[in-house]
């Protein structure tokens, strides 16, 4: 056959010669060697089923499975060739095809890297086109069906039929719900094909059209069953845990109840006993029973402070406070403390720590008190250091650290790591010696840690011991509380208060008795049960009444309910104050439900109580708290400027200096009138700045004098001498304040 016009023509050719062993290539045109970038034809005389390939694995493309068109691999290319057998075997070849044969395995690639992907993280991805009608399920949604291969056609209606009954409304809402744009996520169960029970999260986004019709759905399916068996687990160890924390708290509570009601008529027997007259081997036997009392109390609430702890339900209150009167308290309580061993108390207290703060004044004490009697436990001979210093000072804040020092025993470097856990104390024969929980320094450092502080040791053996506690305090710019209890308690005799108490404890009683009576100067009468309180408050009026909760005939929440229905009928709202052995939460709000206003634990401390009886008698508007005067709080300018004006600029400049020069002899003879107590002299004297103190004093000053004239008229002199005191202390403040006064007078007169 002549193919020479072949050889002319632009589309590459191949033409074919047959042999003996079968169709060889015998030449190529220009056009195809230009396709080839070579003069050299590397397929000439090769056979022609080594070239031409049906290649059925490319089903990309479906015409290659005619017998006329086929695939030739050249080198690294493919082709498309048509082959013509009537006309010998020529092969014109078409279209390079190369990119698509190699993106095509690219895909394949891509797609089995995917479905690896799914298989491992165990999540399918889904798509349901709605303009064209159509859905898709990954090989991984089969899987988690239970299909080795796509046996059913994804559709809706079928998946929903592998969904448990169970969840089956809450997936079809979700996908109901999808024309609102939204999406969805939501964890359901599905059963596979073999019955199992998997459970699967689903999330679904929505796409929209230009018109905002539904265009496609699509979302991944996670198989996540084995973290919900471990979600359920976890579950399952919490509320074991839980329930062997409330049967634990529930154990604490009773042994709290059981121990704090014997502590609190013994501790408040042992008080009132110290008010009598003894000698002093039966002081010294009441000493030793608070001493004991108290270092038993410390146990029980050390076990109750770390079971918080273990709960997570300790927090830290912050509350204005008297910074000085802390310390003061701390350093006394150890300076009077007898020991039985020769043991030196040292305290060094910065002058610059601010006085009235915010934080939290009872775990501050706890604190210091623990790593003081820690000290003085340990110390056989020597010193115990108290030691308080300001770091950083400015308006607002105050840097302060407390240093407890002591020579005693030390602690060993390994020791040192371990000594704030739970239940450490040294050794075991440390611990024989010296007994204690070994709770103290672990609660001491949660409770610097819960107050945003820091406690650290330093020691060594035989040496001695140094702990660090580090603090930020803010400083408090409101809390003057410049009137003592004294004061107000002699105010509340003249009240003519009328107090409830329901108490079925006779020590109990005997102790609120001799508080409320004796103390407060108030009426009390004792009720046991509901009908008696019926009773009371039907025939007489009470200011506010206190109740123990645990009673042995009716509770007291059944209690405080009858109460209210009682006052409900004139309308009258009475202050119910609840003494309690037990502190937890839901016990609280039931009885702050029924209608408790205040609640209390026991042992009642004289201090807690009282502070709750100066707000239902409003005292705080008696006591001082004090309102800045621009620099001055106990002088009066007004009438100090009208008096400068009277008398003249000279006269009134000498009456002031005269008593500056003074006042230091006045105040040492009214303290020495005091103590012992001299009426007619303490008379004299406060009379003889009387004047001085009505006519350029402040309310503030002139209140506290007209306490002492009146103590003085009614021959009311119990705790006369606590009242001069504080009076001292403002009388030299207002002196003080006069000269300040006079000083910037001075400044304003050279300036004119």
């Amino acid at each position: 056959m002549d193919c020479k016009w072949l050889m002319s023509i632009s589309i590459p050719v191949l033409v074919m010669k047959e042999t003996p062993d079968g169709y060889v290539i015998d030449t190529a045109n220009e056009a195809f060697r230009r396709l080839m970038e070579s003069d050299d034809i590397i397929l000439i005389d090769q056979h022609l089923g080594d070239v031409i390939k049906k290649a059925p694995e490319l089903k990309w493309l479906d015409r290659y499975s005619s017998s006329e068109l086929a695939l030739i691999e050249i080198g690294d290319q493919w082709f498309e060739v048509e082959v013509l057998e009537s006309e010998g075997l020529i092969a014109f070849i078409h279209h390079n095809l190369t990119p698509q044969v190699v993106m095509d395995n690219s895909n394949k690639r891509l797609q089995t890297r995917i479905n690896q992907i799914q298989r491992i993280a165990m999540v399918g991805d889904w798509e349901r086109d709605f303009s064209k009608n159509e859905e898709f399920w990954s090989d991984e949604i089969y899987r988690m069906l239970g299909f080795k291969d796509r046996a059913i056609q994804p559709n809706v209606d079928t998946f929903l039929r592998f969904v448990h009954p169970d969840d089956l409304d809450e997936v079809q809402n979700a996908h109901d719900g999808i024309e609102s744009g939204g999406g969805y996520e939501i964890e359901f169960r599905i059963i596979t094909i073999e019955g199992l029970i998997r459970w699967m999260l689903t999330k679904a986004k929505v796409e929209f059209d230009s018109d905002k019709k539904l265009k496609r759905l699509y979302g991944t399916m996670q198989d996540i069953t084995e973290r919900k068996k471990m979600e359920q687990k976890v579950e399952q160890a919490f509320n074991a845990a839980e329930e062997a924390y409330q049967s634990k708290s529930q154990f604490l509570a009773m042994i709290s109840h059981e121990v704090r009601t014997p502590l609190n008529g013994i501790m408040g027997m042992a008080q009132l006993m110290k008010n009598t007259i003894m000698d002093e081997e039966q002081s010294e036997f009441v000493d030793d029973i608070m001493f004991s009392s108290e270092a038993l109390l410390n146990i029980v609430e050390d076990i109750l402070e770390m079971s918080k702890m273990e709960s997570n339900i300790l927090e830290a209150d912050s509350e204005e406070f008297d910074l000085h009167i802390l310390m003061r308290n701390i350093v006394r309580m150890y300076q009077l403390k007898k020991q039985d061993k020769p043991v030196r108390f040292i305290h060094r207290i910065d002058p610059q720590i601010p006085q009235y703060v915010w934080g939290d004044a009872i775990k501050l004490q706890q604190i210091l008190v623990n790593l003081l009697g820690n000290a003085f436990k340990f110390t056989e001979q020597g010193r115990v250091s108290l030691t308080i210093r300001v770091l950083e000072d400015d308006v607002n804040r105050s840097k302060i650290t407390f240093e407890v020092e002591d020579t005693g025993i030390g602690i060993s470097q390994q020791m040192q790591e371990e000594i704030f856990d739970r239940y450490v104390q040294g050794d075991v024969d440390i611990q024989k010696k010296y007994g204690g929980t070994g709770l103290g320094l672990s609660i001491s450092k949660n409770y610097a840690e819960l107050m945003n502080g820091y406690l650290f040791v330093e020691s060594e053996i035989n040496q001695g011991t140094k702990f660090t506690l580090s603090m930020t305090f803010e400083k408090s710019k409101s809390l003057e509380l410049e009137k003592s209890s004294s004061i107000l308690k002699l105010k509340m005799k003249a009240m003519h208060v009328k107090v409830l108490v329901v108490e079925g404890d006779e020590i109990n009683r005997s102790y609120l008795n001799n508080l409320l009576h004796n103390v407060c100067g108030f009426k009390v009468d004792f009720v046991e049960t509901v009908s008696a309180v019926t009773h009371a408050l039907e025939n007489r009026k009470y200011q506010f009444v206190m109740m123990d909760t645990h009673l042995s005939v009716e509770t007291g929440v059944f209690i405080t309910r009858a109460i209210r229905e009682s006052l409900k009928m004139d309308g009258n709202e009475m202050p119910i104050i609840a003494m309690t052995t037990d502190h937890h939460e839901d016990v609280r709000d039931a009885f702050m439900s029924a209608g408790v206003s205040y609640y209390i634990e026991k042992p009642v401390g004289e201090d807690t109580l009282m502070e709750i009886i100066y707000q239902i008698l409003d005292m705080n508007a008696i006591r001082k708290y004090g309102t800045p005067r621009n620099g001055y709080r106990y002088i009066n300018i007004e009438s100090l400027e009208k008096h400068h004006s009277d008398v003249g600029r000279h006269t009134f400049k000498a009456t002031l200096n005269e008593l500056n020069d003074m006042h230091q002899d006045i105040v040492a003879r009214i303290l020495a009138a005091v103590s012992p107590l001299n009426q007619l002299m303490l008379s004299h004297e406060i009379n003889g700045i009387d004047d001085l103190v009505t006519n350029f004093g402040t309310d503030d000053i002139c209140e506290s004098l007209e306490m002492i004239k009146s103590a003085l008229l009614n021959e009311d002199t119990g705790g006369i001498d606590v009242i001069v005191i504080d009076f001292m202390d403002e009388f030299e403040c207002f002196v003080n304040e006069l000269q300040d006064y006079l000083a910037d007078l001075t400044i304003g007169g050279e300036k004119h």
